[in-house]
């Protein structure tokens, strides 16, 4: 009792430990133990003199300990310490559950912790809210104090745990977290590409019809952020911006309408190199297709940026997004421009720079190191009155070592580029000749243009060190064929096939991501239990 009143708060402290300890063996040695830690719980300031002395009610006389629970329901108890909140906050949890007709007014006092400045006190709230409540109102103040601790603590452990936490909300009450959304992707700030993976990943399953458009600006948003970001890591971002260009392409599949709201953004990325820009690309393939009335804007978006495209697959798909869609008279025939200006000049590969001259090419030896020899083909009259096809040389300058990522890609003996070149040709051939407003001469125009391309492709192909394997020119030959024949069968058949097969592959991706849906909304049904009901070891 001395002890209890001594002026250092170290001996106050150890004297309500030792009180407890002798309590709990020999009680008849301190009948009045319980009477004097609740006289001393009143009068006390320190805050872990206070925690000891209402675990020691709490565990040797807990009638007292609640009397001063509802004595201080009416008190601000949200300033005091984090310890002794912590200790309100498990007998609260005991109370409840062993008095079920007081539990509301000792929710209320779980409420009002809310406003505590600890985050443990904050975190250990919401999860017993969780716990003791289902009431819309306790769901909600629980998801968004889960949502404040991402925004404000820094230890990145804690943020996992709480997206754990927010996942399970997520759950069983999908519809309340939802109003939260737009709080939960302002967490997005965090550094950590896991935390930021699992946070746009919990974001997609609450997006529906009315925050659907406020989430793509806001991701859209991040995606400038991402490229005007200079100070970060380089991958980093890199890989942030793929997450978020994944995110978007998701929500485009679940809501089409926001296609239109993003894709001029997402655009500019396809001359980017990374997996980024593979993502932008699918995704503007796969909007052309869902899209048709978008198609011209993509067309033309994308023959403005495919001199600029360094990543040899994202110009293979670019290629046949633009052999595909080109549907009209004028961007075929603008598409067929994009792509002879991204090759010029001709040729691609000089002949002195792939092969070693011949006895029959001893003239080529006299051209100055550097140029190159342009052939092109002719027809002469003999004395005898028969054609014979002539070529007349002509040494040009080799081209810049700046040339374009297009040209200088299919100089380097990228074959597969070689072969998907080929097939646009020869499809914006086949889309010429579907065209009724085409008229005849502009048909032979367009294929004379495209028989110079593949020609040169296949010239390119011979004189390339290492040159061109056989299943790569096969298909240039193949190319060649469809063009000088384009009303045949095969050529039809190749425009049909490739039509069909990229509708089935969108088809099918959109019954498993309506699959994926159906399932996620079984599993709202059906919840998992949030938190265990069984007692912590502490009570």
């Amino acid at each position: 009792s001395t002890q209890s009143t001594w002026g250092h708060s170290y001996v106050r402290r150890a004297a309500v430990l030792a009180v407890f300890s002798v309590y709990q063996r020999f009680p008849r040695l301190m009948p009045d133990a319980p009477e004097i830690v609740e006289g001393f719980l009143d009068n006390e300031a320190d805050v872990s003199s206070k925690r000891n002395a209402f675990i020691m009610l709490f565990n040797c006389a807990s009638d007292r300990a609640v009397r001063y629970l509802r004595k201080a329901i009416d008190l601000d108890i949200s300033s005091s310490g984090d310890i002794f909140q912590l200790a309100l906050v498990d007998l609260l949890k005991h109370l409840c559950k062993t008095n079920p007709a007081e539990k509301p007014q000792y929710l209320r006092v779980i409420f009002s912790l809310l406003g505590s400045k600890s985050p443990s006190v904050l975190f250990q709230c919401a999860t017993t809210l969780l716990t003791l409540s289902s009431s819309p109102t306790a769901i909600r103040e629980s998801a968004a104090t889960f949502v404040n601790l991402l925004n404000t603590h820094a230890d990145n452990n804690v943020k996992l745990i709480v997206l754990d936490r927010l996942e399970g909300i997520k759950k069983k009450f999908p519809a309340i977290l939802s109003d939260l959304l737009m709080d939960l992707l302002r967490t997005l700030g965090s550094p950590n590409m896991d935390i930021r993976r699992k946070i746009l990943e919990l974001s997609l399953d609450l997006v529906n019809e009315k925050t659907v458009d406020k989430v793509v600006q806001f991701l859209k948003k991040e995606v400038v952020k991402t490229q005007g970001d200079g100070d970060g890591d380089r991958a980093q971002l890199q890989e942030y911006r793929q997450s978020l260009v994944r995110a978007i392409h998701q929500c485009t599949i679940r809501h089409p309408a926001v296609a239109k709201l993003i894709l001029p953004v997402l655009s500019d990325y396809v001359i980017e190199q990374g997996a980024a820009a593979v993502d932008v690309v699918l995704f503007i393939r796969e909007i052309v297709e869902t899209q048709p009335d978008l198609r011209p804007e993509v067309l033309e978006k994308l023959t403005q940026l495919f001199p600029s495209i360094p990543s040899s697959r994202v110009l293979r798909i670019a290629l046949w997004i633009l052999g595909m869609y080109s549907s009209t008279r004028q961007e075929v025939f603008h598409t067929l421009h994009t792509l002879k200006t991204a090759l010029s000049p001709f040729p691609i590969v000089p002949v002195d720079q792939g092969a070693t001259p011949s006895k029959e090419q001893g003239n080529e030896a006299d051209v100055p190191t550097g140029d190159a020899l342009t052939r092109q083909a002719g027809t002469a009259v003999r004395a005898d009155g028969t054609y014979v096809t002539t070529m007349t040389e002509t040494a040009v300058a080799a081209p810049d070592s700046d040339e374009q990522p297009f040209r200088a890609l299919l100089a380097g003996g990228d074959w597969f580029l070689v072969t998907v070149l080929s097939n646009t040709l020869a499809k914006l051939v086949l889309q010429a000749y579907r065209l009724e407003d085409c008229r005849q001469q502009e048909r032979t125009r367009l294929k004379g243009e495209a028989t110079e391309i593949l020609q040169e492709l296949n010239r390119m192909g011979a004189v390339a060190s290492p040159p061109i394997d056989d299943d790569s020119h096969e298909r240039v030959c193949l190319a060649m064929q469809i063009v000088s024949q384009p009303q045949s069968l095969m050529g039809q058949a190749l425009l049909a096939d490739s039509e069909a097969s990229f509708r089935h592959l969108v088809a099918d991706t959109a019954t498993k991501a309506e699959t994926e849906e159906k399932d996620k909304q079984k599993q709202f049904i059906s919840p998992i239990p949030l938190a265990p009901n069984n007692r912590s070891k502490a009570i």
